[in-house]
């Protein structure tokens, strides 16, 4: 009784998996994973033999990147919550907030972002002009008009 069970357990599973597979699948399918309007100018320009990292990132509520930079252009959209983004090229340092549905862009200088809010943030990056199988981030010094509290 036991091999008939398993027998038919194997047949029931294998004749769903053939019904399931049995239709037609569109040649192409797309899914977005992110949209978002940007709101600073930016340029991408590469070169043969560099890689495009592609990243979704979570930012728990009170955390942060730490300071650090990108070997190039970085493109985030910001899916939920809201981004905190500090400048170090910002004579000021000071801290300017991108929602759900905008996008950050920066050119590979010093920089952190932060998670100031209650609820975690959401986010996809494409790092342009990485190293072939190098880092798309690497640790920064705090620049020195920075505040500590932000590292």
């Amino acid at each position: 009784m036991g091999k008939v069970l398993t027998s038919i357990g194997v047949t029931v599973t294998v004749g769903a998996f053939v019904v399931a597979c049995s239709g037609q699948r569109p040649a192409i399918v797309r899914i977005e994973v992110g949209r978002g309007t940007v709101g600073d100018s930016y340029a991408v320009e590469g070169g043969k033999g560099l890689d495009v990292v592609v990243q979704a990132v979570t930012i728990q509520p009170g955390a942060g990147s730490g300071w650090h930079t990108h070997p190039g252009v970085e493109v985030a959209i910001i899916k939920l919550g809201t981004l905190t983004f500090f400048d170090g090229d910002d004579p000021k340092c000071e801290a300017k907030a991108y929602t759900a549905g905008q996008v950050a862009t920066g050119s590979g200088h010093v920089h952190q972002v932060r998670n100031l809010g209650a609820e975690p943030v959401e986010i996809v990056v494409t790092y342009f002009n990485v190293p072939p199988g190098g880092p798309a981030a690497v640790p920064a010094e705090r620049p020195t008009q920075c505040p500590n509290n932000l590292a």
